[in-house]
């Protein structure tokens, strides 16, 4: 069974598992993954970034007042920022494992983790476009920042939360 193959099977058990929308992981599949060869078993590579993500990247959504005006009166409606949580799966037996992390139904990030051989592992790191206002140069940057955070999440499970 091919790479492609193998990942269209993940994607469509986090689809179903997870509560990640399949819009928005397929249109993430779509772009060009950042990836890296990292000299640890993809298991461990996994496991450490899934601590990480764990740990420091969920949280659950606030709420906040908003104050709107509705035919010259105002309205305080309640906005709710969505949840942020992680996605996994681990299939040993293909020898992959995935990561996902979502902002309500949406997917953010997803990570493919495939096993090279015993001690390496090449990691697939699709990611959100970082707002549109942004210029290119930040995008990438940001890009470069979050891809750099996951390679050193998944060689080192002790890693500080960034903030």
């Amino acid at each position: 069974m091919n790479k492609a193959a193998l990942l269209s099977l993940f994607t469509l058990s986090l689809t179903l598992v997870g509560c990640a929308t399949t819009s928005s992981l397929d249109k993430l599949e779509k772009t060009t993954p950042q990836t890296v060869q990292l000299p640890v078993n993809y298991i461990d590579a996994y496991a450490n970034a899934k601590d990480y993500y764990l740990r420091c990247a969920t949280k659950s959504g606030v709420s906040y007042p908003i104050t709107v005006y509705a035919n010259g009166t105002p309205v305080t409606i309640t906005n709710t920022t969505p949840d942020i949580s992680v996605s996994s799966n681990l299939d040993r037996k293909n020898k992959l494992a995935t990561l996902s992390i979502l902002e309500g139904a949406n997917v953010s990030e997803h990570t493919v983790f495939s096993e090279i051989d015993d001690s390496k592992t090449q990691v697939s790191f699709y990611n959100k476009t970082s707002g549109y206002l942004r210029s290119t140069t930040y995008k990438q940057k940001m890009e470069m920042e979050k891809f750099d955070l996951l390679r050193k999440a998944s060689l080192d499970h002790n890693i500080k939360c960034v903030k």
